[in-house]
C-alpha cells in the first residue's frame, strides 16, 4: 500500500510532525511510503496513493498556509473522492479552527478524514511525539 505524507513547514514544527509520522509508518514493511514538501509534491503522489497526509501549519486567521499548500489542495482536489486523508499540522494562537475547517473541507471534496486531525502546539515535544504516532496507528 503508498502512502503519501505531503507537508509545509516555515519554522520546522509541521515538518518534524512529518518524519514522527513517516518513522511510525515506516514500521509497517508492507507499506510503500513518500514523504515530499508540498513544494515538490506532484499530482501523481496523489494519483498513486490509497493514504495521503497532509501537513501544514496554521496561518493568519487560522488558516491551511495559502501560498503553496492551499494551490497544491486546490489543484488536486478532484482526486480527493473516496481517498482516505489525515491531516496534522502545528499552531501558536487560537484554538484549531483551521483544523476542524480542513477536515470538514476535505470530506466536502468526497475524502474519508481519519479521526479530527492532528494538532500540536508549536514544535511537538515527548507528549505531542506520543499523540502523533497515535494518530497514524490505525490509519491504515
Amino acid at each position: 500500500m503508498k502512502i503519501a505524507i505531503i507537508y509545509y513547514s516555515g519554522t520546522g514544527c509541521t515538518e518534524k510532525m512529518a518524519e514522527i509520522i513517516e518513522d511510525e509508518l515506516s514500521k509497517n514493511e508492507d507499506l510503500d511510503i513518500i514523504l515530499k514538501e508540498v513544494k515538490n509534491a506532484e499530482r501523481e503522489d496523489i494519483e498513486s496513493s490509497e493514504i495521503i497526509l497532509f501537513g501544514s501549519p496554521a496561518l493568519g486567521p487560522e488558516r491551511v498556509e495559502e501560498y503553496v499548500m492551499e494551490p497544491y489542495i486546490q489543484s488536486t482536489k478532484e482526486l480527493f473522492k473516496e481517498k482516505k486523508f489525515g491531516l496534522f499540522g502545528s499552531y501558536d494562537w487560537g484554538d484549531g479552527k483551521w483544523m476542524r475547517d480542513w477536515v470538514e473541507r476535505m470530506k466536502d471534496y468526497g475524502g474519508i478524514v481519519h479521526k479530527d486531525g492532528c494538532i500540536v502546539k508549536l514544535y511537538p515535544d515527548e507528549e505531542d511525539e506520543i499523540r502523533i504516532r497515535e494518530y497514524v496507528k490505525d490509519i491504515i
